[in-house]
């Protein structure tokens, strides 16, 4: 993805931030369907044969879901 370069948009804030935080833009964005259980599965077998330098690290995933109550 080409970069946008440099942009107007700042975050609101409730407190004074860096201005490199808050002038921080990222064109990535969630979208609002929810992911397929079968999705989740296939990613979770592929994250779990990938590398790991020497399966040292200590690898967690959380899943949550909008308007989920625990």
């Amino acid at each position: 993805m080409p970069d946008p370069g440099p942009t107007n948009r700042s975050a609101p804030v409730d407190v004074p931030v860096h201005h490199l935080i808050r002038d921080r833009w990222s064109p990535r964005a969630f979208l609002p369907d929810p992911v397929d259980g079968e999705d989740l599965a296939r990613l979770f077998e592929a994250a779990r044969w990938a590398p790991s330098s020497g399966n040292s690290q200590p690898w967690r995933y959380l899943v949550t879901y909008r308007g989920a109550v625990s």
